[in-house]
C-alpha cells in the first residue's frame, strides 16, 4: 500500500486542453465496436469476486458503477471486496475514502484476502507488500472538494496507472441532501473522467431512509436527484437481509426451520 499526499497539487491535472478534433468519420470506430464485441474488452473486462454473475457483468473500461444501499448494509465491505478481487486479476486500484481511516480500509481489506478476523503479522506484511504498484490510498477524511478529488483521479490515471477509482462516499464530496444540481454536475464530472481516461471508477452512494430495512430497495430510493442513476453506466444495490438474520435469531425455531433459513442468502 502507498499513500497519496495531499500536498500534491492536483489542480494542475485539470488544466490541459481539452483536444480540438471532436468530430470525425463513423467508420474510424469500426476497430473499437470490434473490440467491444469480440475481442479484448468483450473478454477480459474484470470481473466481479462472484462466479455465479460469471461474464453478465464486467467493469468494462470507461465506465461508472453507483454501489448503493441502507446504512450499515455493507456498501463498503462489498466494495472492499470488488477492489481486492480487481488487484487479483492485476488491476491497479486507489480507494478515496473520506469515511474511513486508510488503516481501517487495509484492516478490512487483509481480513478479505485471508479469510480470518485475525491474520498473523507475517501475513499482514506479506499482503501489504503484495499491494505495492497495485493499491493506492487517498489519504483523506471528512469533506472534499470536489475539483481536488477530480485532480486525485486525474493525477492517479496518469501518473500512477491507476484502472480502478473507488469515492467512498458522493456524499463526502457534494454538501447537502437536497443539492441536486451539484449532484448532478460532479456525477457528470465523474462519467467526463471514466471516458476520458478509460477508468473504470466506482461511486458509492445511500438510499433513503424507510420504515425499516427489510425491503429490497432499488435504484429510485437511491438518495438525492435522479439524474444520478440516469448519468452513470451502471446501479448496484447492496441490501443485507435482515430477514435472515431476525429468522435465525428466534429461538423458537424447529431446526428444519434453521436449515431452511440458512438457505437464504446474507446479502443481495
Amino acid at each position: 500500500m502507498q499513500l497519496i499526499a495531499d500536498s500534491i497539487d492536483f489542480k494542475q491535472y485539470l488544466l490541459e486542453s481539452e483536444g480540438t478534433e471532436k468530430v470525425v468519420r463513423a467508420s474510424e470506430f469500426i476497430d473499437r465496436v470490434i473490440d467491444r464485441l469480440y475481442g479484448e474488452q468483450a473478454n477480459n473486462s474484470p470481473q466481479t469476486p462472484w462466479h455465479k454473475i460469471g461474464e453478465n457483468f464486467q467493469m468494462r473500461p470507461g465506465e461508472v458503477t453507483l454501489w448503493a444501499g441502507i446504512n450499515g448494509h455493507g456498501k463498503t465491505l462489498v466494495t472492499s471486496q470488488i477492489a481486492l478481487h480487481l488487484m487479483v486479476q492485476a488491476q491497479k486500484v486507489c480507494i478515496a475514502s473520506f469515511e474511513m481511516k486508510g488503516e481501517a480500509t487495509m484492516a478490512r481489506m487483509v481480513r478479505q484476502a485471508s479469510g480470518s478476523a485475525m491474520p498473523t503479522v507475517d501475513y499482514i506484511r506479506r499482503f501489504h507488500n503484495w499491494t505495492d504498484e497495485q493499491l493506492w490510498i487517498y489519504d483523506q477524511q471528512g469533506v472534499c472538494d470536489a475539483t481536488t478529488l477530480r485532480g486525485v483521479m486525474k493525477y492517479s490515471h496518469e501518473k500512477l496507472g491507476v484502472q480502478h477509482f473507488f469515492i467512498d462516499s458522493m456524499m463526502k464530496v457534494v454538501k447537502g441532501d437536497d443539492d441536486y444540481n451539484g449532484q448532478k454536475d460532479f456525477v457528470n464530472e465523474v462519467t467526463a473522467i471514466a471516458q476520458e481516461t478509460g477508468m473504470h471508477i466506482h461511486l458509492i452512494a445511500h438510499v433513503k431512509k424507510k420504515e425499516d430495512e427489510l425491503a429490497l430497495p432499488n435504484k429510485f430510493d437511491v438518495k438525492g436527484s435522479s439524474s444520478i442513476t440516469d448519468l452513470v453506466d451502471n446501479v448496484c444495490i447492496v441490501w443485507r437481509n435482515r430477514i435472515k438474520e431476525k429468522k435465525l435469531a428466534d429461538s423458537k425455531l424447529k431446526p428444519e426451520e434453521m436449515d431452511e433459513g440458512r438457505k437464504l442468502p446474507d446479502a443481495v
